[in-house]
């Protein structure tokens, strides 16, 4: 398949599909180097997280609903709740950066 330009010429004009594909992927992946730790670390902490739920639970994620920064001393923990694929959610909290979570059914209160 060719692009015509305006004249004609049969010659293609911008960038082909491949091309943008591969660009998008070295921004991408640029974007990732570039990035501050802290984004990175909070990957490391949702996979933990995920598979944890995963072994523990049998809880496919399916939302993270919140999660907090809780500063304990000079350690910085999280607290959150998540929502499986099945509608069940769970409290989360770690007490300190890859550590194991301590992973909580999340009751209703009812007052």
């Amino acid at each position: 398949m060719s692009y015509r330009s305006r004249d004609n010429a049969g010659r293609r004009t911008g960038l082909g599909r491949l091309t943008r594909m591969t660009l998008n992927v070295c921004v991408t992946a640029a974007v990732g180097l570039l990035a501050p730790t802290s984004v990175l670390s909070a990957e490391s902490w949702q996979l933990l997280l995920t598979h944890q739920l995963k072994e523990q639970q049998r809880c496919i994620l399916g939302e993270i609903l919140f999660v907090n920064e809780v500063r304990i001393g000079e350690r910085v923990g999280l607290v959150g709740r998540i929502r499986c694929s099945d509608s069940r959610e769970y409290d989360f909290e770690q007490q300190q950066t890859n550590q194991p979570f301590v992973i909580r059914l999340c009751q209703p209160a009812v007052c």
